[in-house]
């Protein structure tokens, strides 16, 4: 998935030096040994950033994430994010979320407790199962998901 956002990006880097393209979210299973295990909403979202950036393109890909856990015995919410920045000379560059939070529009914000993930610069969090499941009911409810980082 990382790769595809990337590619995109490249191919829209004169689109983005006026236009931000809008939001893209995406739901699929989660499978272990050809079973359910779980589900994910992958998105990416692209905006200016004027904090940091002086209104310069960034954009963040990454799911999250509703999975038994592996003993089946309780579920385990996660999320995973990526991070990049898109430089004046047109080229990507990755930096690294320290931390981050997910959550819809009625609920104040909890931050998530970091993991390991498979690449440094990714930020990869768990959520305690009854801490995840609100934050999913505020999205729905609110019809918003908000992405807090660093």
């Amino acid at each position: 998935m990382i790769f595809a956002v990337f590619a995109t990006l490249l191919v829209a880097l004169p689109a983005l030096a006026h236009d931000i393209p809008p939001p893209e979210a995406s739901a699929r299973e989660i499978t272990a040994g050809g079973q359910l295990v779980g589900c994910a909403l992958d998105f990416t979202v692209a905006f200016k950033d004027h904090l940091y950036r002086k209104g310069a393109p960034t954009a963040i890909t990454g799911s999250l994430n509703l999975m038994s856990a592996t003993d089946g015995s309780k579920l385990v919410g996660s999320f995973k994010m990526v991070s990049i920045d898109i430089t004046d000379a047109g080229g990507l560059q990755r930096f690294k979320v320290e931390t981050a939070t997910v959550f819809g529009g009625g609920i104040k914000p909890v931050e998530a407790k970091a993991i390991q993930c498979e690449e440094p610069l990714n930020y990869c969090a768990a959520y305690a199962p009854v801490a995840f499941i609100e934050r999913l009911t505020d999205m729905l409810a609110s019809s918003s998901v908000r992405l807090g980082f660093n």
